[in-house]
Parts: structure tokens; sequence; C-alpha cells
């Protein structure tokens, strides 16, 4: 495969000054292993310089996807992920692209990037989609476009420089798109619709009810009008702001989704006719946006009662991008809407277990090796893994890092291990690492706290990964909000919290051997601490932290009791981590206990024994 960044290296034509940077750059990558930069930094790196990087960088390494030759989709179990919003990857007075966004993926400390939708959307939403299938050209830079390069070459280059940092790429599929979607008059039969009374707007068109509104033969009448009305010559197709007009003039108005009650339907109240707009009880997030029509309406509670040709158009979304490098499939918000004895076998708002194993099945016959994530709660693997999901991440997130986190986290470690020991592809939890809204102290120390749980709570064949935010490596902040108001991550320029951040992924790098093949032999658990101790095949690894509590107390002086686990007449060789540098501090014990000093509120220690 040829490298794209070669020929935009070629177009920008770089100063010797940007190569110069460029090949210090690669230096540091290459000697370090990443880009221990703030990501600010990253982004605001002129465009030759990243050019220049990634095409030295294709010298060197191979930009073919690191799985392109497996089989099956078990690798996926071994990658950590780092979700992305492109739309959210530009600082003041620059604008996101995908080959400036690229310069982010050196830095991370994950095997994999999930990218949050990069197709068009409303001007100040990221997550109401106006597309599936087309690129948003805020994206897209202008200039090389009229040189040639295309905006589809230009997501490739960005997937061939995570494929260059040895990452795989996933894509974010989402059941729901803006109700002012093109889609909606050119598919109508694939939405919901209502038809109100074009001079009496209040009024239902021929008095119907709402149920018989949503019933199969009225949607199928209403379908063939609109397609009737989308026809005809005067209509300008290309214009959605025209045609979403005349729609809404005739009195067609599409269903909003419901994804805070995602079994009902929302109902109609009544046409507001200073926004033009039917009013239905909704979220008010949800009124901007409609989800897919995959069930008919006749007979809710009959089972099989699904629109084909919507699972058909839904499961070739992924087909339609795999080609461009995506490796994995992340479904947002699949999971859960499962059927079972208690729950009605239809579902108004997203696929039930049928439809994902119809589109989970569709993109595995396309690519074999594809990975399927979802989000969904730990309790629900064992049916995701039946449909064809290698893992999930768990949408819990937590309130307080307490001792109920720690035990609850603890217990599922030990239920995952069990769950996998006779599993040929073991399933996986990701636990999610997330970012705040505004920037806080606080909230960095519980940051901290969670990356050091997740990453050395998980052992041996529990199948645990990590699942973080573009951003959290600094401390950056308003994830969430970059999705819902389209705008940029609250950078953060603290190289204290950035080199803390690097300094525990480089131990947890130093002892991953020992964490792979080890498992937790003692669980002590307070109101103030826990500690747990993993016996691996030539260390034994002891964490400790200091648990969150209403009384924002740290504990006092700790002993932990190895004498269990030690050889008798065995002095231990003991470093002990306080995370200040990657290097351990020499413990002189000749006794089986070690003592943990100034542990500190939210803090956590490590200690390796050999």
């Amino acid at each position: 495969m040829d490298s794209l960044w070669k020929k935009v290296n070629h177009l920008l034509e770089p100063q010797d000054i940007h190569k110069e940077e460029a090949q210090g750059l690669l230096k540091e990558y290459e000697s370090k292993g990443c880009l221990k930069r703030l990501n600010r930094q990253l982004l605001e790196y002129p465009l030759t310089v990243t050019a220049n990087f990634f095409y030295r960088l294709s010298l060197l390494h191979s930009n073919k996807s690191p799985i392109y030759r497996k089989r099956d989709s078990r690798w996926i179990a071994q990658k950590d992920i780092t979700r992305i919003n492109l739309k959210a990857a530009y600082t003041p007075g620059l604008k996101a692209n995908f080959l400036q966004s690229a310069m982010l993926l050196p830095a991370l400390r994950t095997g994999a990037v999930q990218l949050d939708p990069f197709t068009e959307s409303e001007h100040d939403s990221a997550i109401r989609l106006l597309s599936h299938s087309k690129i948003d050209k805020s994206l897209i830079i202008p200039e090389l476009e009229e040189l040639g390069f295309s905006g589809e070459q230009q997501l490739e280059c960005f997937i061939q420089a995570a494929h260059l940092c040895g990452m795989v790429v996933g894509l974010d599929l989402s059941f729901h798109l803006s109700r002012d979607a093109e889609a909606l008059y050119r598919r109508p039969e694939l939405f919901r619709w209502i038809k109100l009374d074009p001079q009496r707007h209040h009024i239902p068109w021929n008095h119907l009810s709402y149920d018989e509104m949503l019933s199969e033969p009225q949607q199928e009448q209403i379908c063939t009008e609109i397609k009737e009305m989308v026809s005809r010559p005067e209509m300008d197709v290309s214009d959605r702001f025209f045609m979403n007009r005349e729609l809404r003039r005739a009195g067609y108005f599409p269903v909003p989704s419901n994804r805070e009650n995602r079994g009902y339907i929302p109902l109609f109240i009544v046409y507001d006719n200073e926004k033009d707009e039917a009013v239905f009880t909704s979220h008010s997030e949800d009124l901007h946006i409609t989800s897919f029509r995959f069930y008919k309406a006749d007979n809710p509670q009959a089972k099989g009662q699904y629109q084909n040709q919507t699972i058909d158009y839904f499961s070739r979304i992924f087909s339609l991008w795999q080609p461009r490098g995506f490796d994995f499939l992340f479904l947002d918000g699949a999971i859960g809407v499962q059927e079972d004895e208690n729950q009605p076998a239809f579902h108004a708002e997203g696929p039930d277990a049928s439809i994902l194993k119809q589109v989970i099945d569709n993109v595995r016959a396309k690519k074999k090796s594809a990975g399927i994530i979802g989000s969904g709660k730990v309790e629900h693997l064992d049916e995701s893994l039946t449909l064809g999901f290698n893992s999930i991440v768990n949408q819990e997130d937590p309130l307080r890092l307490d001792r109920g986190y720690i035990e609850k986290s603890l217990a599922q470690q030990k239920e995952l291990k069990i769950f996998n020991q006779n599993r040929k592809i073991p399933g996986t939890i990701y636990t999610k690492l997330s970012l705040a809204e505004q920037n806080s102290h606080s909230f960095s120390q519980k940051v901290h706290l969670e990356h050091f749980c997740c990453r050395f709570m998980n052992c041996g064949q529990a199948g645990r990964r990590k699942f973080e935010m573009m951003g959290i490596n600094d401390g950056s902040a308003g994830y969430g909000a970059s999705l819902r108001h389209k705008s940029s991550l609250i950078w953060r320029e603290d190289r204290g919290f950035l080199d803390k951040y690097h300094t525990l992924e480089d131990i947890f790098q130093k002892h991953s051997h020992t964490l792979d093949k080890g498992e937790i032999v003692d669980i002590r658990v307070d109101e103030h601490y826990a500690w747990w101790l993993i016996k691996g095949p030539s260390e034994m690894l002891a964490a400790v932290v200091s648990v969150e509590n209403d009384e924002m107390l740290a504990p006092p002086l700790l002993e932990l009791d190895l004498s269990n686990y030690m050889k008798e007449f065995q002095t231990p060789n003991i470093l002990e981590y306080d995370f200040k540098s990657p290097s351990g501090n020499l413990v002189l014990t000749m006794s089986d206990f070690i003592e943990v000093y100034h542990l500190g509120y939210r803090g956590y220690r490590l200690y390796s024994i050999k």
C-alpha cells in the first residue's frame, strides 16, 4: 500500500527547518516509544512538520493495519482504546482536520483508536448526524483538495498514521440521525413519520389516532407520498433546508428519538406554530434526532416483525467505510436492548438481539477479523459474546472510588477470570476513564486513582482493558461538551499531570508480563484503604490505594503482610513506586511486612517483590 503521507509531504514541500523538527520528533518517538508532549503542543505543529514526520515514519514502519493477517477477532482482547472526537481536535486560531489531528497519535499509550462520527453533522452538534456516508467538509483541508487530494484520502491519511504507530482503528456507528438529515426524504421508509393536516397542523391527517398513524399501512402510505413529493421536478433534493421546509409545510414530521425511555415511541402532543415544529414527549436533546425504524408497528409485541430494508441499510454502513482501513466497529448504545421474559419483544429505540446478530454477521462476512465492541453493563457480557461481540465498554461511571467500587471491581475481576478460562476467544470488559467537563484539581486526583486501578487491578485471564478519552493524558477537559456543542476540548497545559500519566504507563509497561501471567492471591479492603497482591511467574506486585470516603481521610500507617507468600529465610528484593518517576525506590526490610508511609488521600503505591 502506497504511503499517502509521501504524497502529502511532496505537495506541501516542507522547509528545511520543518524537516529538522520532524526528524527530532521521529528520533524521540523511536527511542521512547511515544511523544510525551502536551496535546495542544502537538496540534499546533505546522502541518509541514506533521506531514514530514509521518513520511519519515513510513520509511521505517508498514502503513498496513497491524492485524491485516489475522484470521479472527481474538486480537482485540489485547488492545486498549483511545476514543477520539476529530471535530474537537483543534486549538484557538487553528481548524480541526484529519491530517493535523494525526499528530495526537504518537502520544497515545493505547493500541487502538475509536473515531467518533466524522461524517456531516449539524453546525452546533457533533452527534446530530446528517449523514453516515458523507465526510464532514470541516475536517477536510480545502487547499489539498484543490490539488487533487480528496477528503477520503485525507481520512485515509489519519488511518495510515494510526497504523504506522502500530494502532488499529475503529468506526463508531450510531443508529440515530438528525431529523433534518437528507436520508429522511431520500429513504423515508427507514424512519417513522406522522402526517398532520397541511391547512391545520394541530390536527392529525384524517383525524387519525396516534396508534393508527403509526400502523404499518399508514406508515407505508406516508412514505409513498413523501417519495412522490420528492420526485417532483420543482423539488431541489440537493438543498436539505428547502426539502425539510417543504415536507413540514405538507404536514410530514419524523418521529424523534426516545433514548431515555427506549421501549416507547414518543407521543405527539401539539404543533408549535412559532417554531414550525411538531412537539413530542421526548427528552429535549432527543427532539433533534430520530432513530432508524427497525420494527414494524402493527403488532409490536410479536417477535420477528422487522423492517428488513432498514436492517440491510444499517448493516452496510461499516462495509462502506471498512475499505478505508477500519479494523473494528463500535456499535454505540446497542448492548442491553435485548429480549427477556420481563420485557416486550419490541423496542422502539435501537436494535434488539436479532438485529445485532444480523449486523455482526454481515460485518464478519466481509471481514472475518473485524472486532466488534459495544457499550453496556458487565452482566451483559455473556449474551453479547453469543451475538458475536468481542467485548463491551462498561457504561457505569462510578460516582466515587470508594470501598464499594473497589470491592465490586475486584469481584468482577474474579468473575471474568472464571468466565474466560475455557473460552477460545476471551470476552473483554473495558474500564472507561472519563474526562471532567471543566478543569479541576480534585477531578485530576480521581482520574489518576482510577487510572491506577484500571492498570493494576486486572491481570491474567480477567480480560479488562483501558478505554480512555482523547485528552486524558494531559488532563484536558470537556469531551462530552465537545460532542454536544461541537467545540474543542479545554486543553490543559499541565506538565505535572502529563508526566504522572506517562510515569504510570511506563511502570505498567515495565510489569506487563507479571500482570498478563499473574493472578490476585490476596485482597484487603477497608473504609479508607485497599490493597491486593498479584503473584506472577517471577515477581509479586502489591497495589495499595487510599479510597474515597465521606471523611476524606487518608489511611494511617499500613502494614502489608506477605508472610504467607515468602519462602523461609528469604530476604526479598522490594521496589516501591510512588509514581514520581518510573524508577522504583529500594525498600530495605528483613521482615515479611511492608510498611506504607504517607499515602495521602486518593494516593496509591505499587511494590515489586522478587
